[in-house]
Parts: structure tokens; sequence; C-alpha cells
């Protein structure tokens, strides 16, 4: 591992600690959180120096996640769950569980499964017309998937008619696998 790669994680480091302190304060700091997102922007070309600017965005942005899991995993605090005060209890109610479990059961595996391969089809599909590199569309096609199984999973939860999105998930799929693999 090579000082800038250090320099680089150091400086990703303090970023995400930054951010963390300003995001867990009641008052806002807006020159710390500033700073924040200057130290995560100054580690890039560190990364780039170390291991090409290719990848020193996505170095970056991956290493902004896993820090600020562990910033979260150390402070955790547990506390004791209390009851809302006011509230009644009721008692559970299976009858109207099981009749809601059908509908459930299909949104579960309308965004899950429907809704993750739906995006699989398509960013393969899409990113595949683009005129790059293999590794490039793959690169691309691999940080665009997410986002793009978020919007399907977002648009199966929220519609009304719960069985006009599935359907038009099952189109697309339809038309990007015949487009990949005729």
């Amino acid at each position: 591992m090579s000082v800038f790669s250090l320099l680089a994680i150091t400086l990703a480091a303090a970023s995400v600690t930054l951010l963390y302190y300003c995001w867990r304060q009641s008052r806002s700091h807006p020159l710390l959180t500033l700073l924040g997102w200057i130290l995560l922007a100054a580690s890039v070309p560190l990364w780039a120096i170390s291991h090409g600017i290719i990848f020193a965005v996505c170095f970056a942005l991956l290493a902004l996640s896993p820090l600020a899991w562990l910033l979260v995993v150390l402070n955790r605090q547990n506390k004791p769950l209390k009851a809302a005060p006011g509230r009644p209890r009721l008692p559970l109610n299976f009858g109207a569980a099981a009749k809601a479990l059908p509908k459930h059961l299909v949104l579960a595996l309308a965004t899950i499964p429907l809704a993750g391969l739906t995006a699989m089809q398509s960013t393969t599909l899409v990113t595949g017309l683009l005129p790059w590199a293999r590794v490039d569309f793959m690169a691309l096609g691999i940080y665009i998937m997410p986002v793009v199984w978020a919007g399907f999973s977002f648009w199966v939860l929220a519609d009304s008619r719960w069985w006009r999105p599935i359907l038009v998930m099952v189109a697309i799929v339809a038309l990007c696998s015949w487009g990949i693999y005729r």
C-alpha cells in the first residue's frame, strides 16, 4: 500500500468523522460539514495517484460507506424500549393479517426478485449499447443497477394499482432479454 493510499484513507476517514459529527449534533455546523465534503474531494487525487483516475472516484465513494457504518456501529447506544404513553395495547388481528398476506407476498416478489431482474436486464442492455470499453460499461452498470432497482421497487410500492408496474416490468424483462440474447 502506497503512501498516497494511506493519505487517501486518512482523508476519507477524517471526512466521514466530520460528517458524522455534524449529523449527530442538534445544532448545524455548515463550515464543518463543508470541510468534511472538501476532505472527501481531496482524497480523490490521492486515490488517482496511487490507483489511476478511472478508479479514484469509485474508491473515494466506496470508502465513504464502510467508514460511515463503522462509526455508526462504534457509537451505537443500547437503550431499553419504552411503551408510548397514553396508547392502549390492542390484541393482534390475525384475520386482517391473513387477508393482507397474499397481496404483501406479491409485492415482496415484485420488489425484490422482479425489480432486480428488470434492473439487471435493462442496465445490461442499455450499457451494452454504449461505445465504451467493456470494463467501463460493466462498471457503469454496477453503479446504476441498484438505483434502477430501487426506482422499480419504489414504483411497485407507490402505485395504487399494484399490477401495473408488475406488467410493465415483465414486458421490460422480455424486451431486454430479446435484445440481449437475440
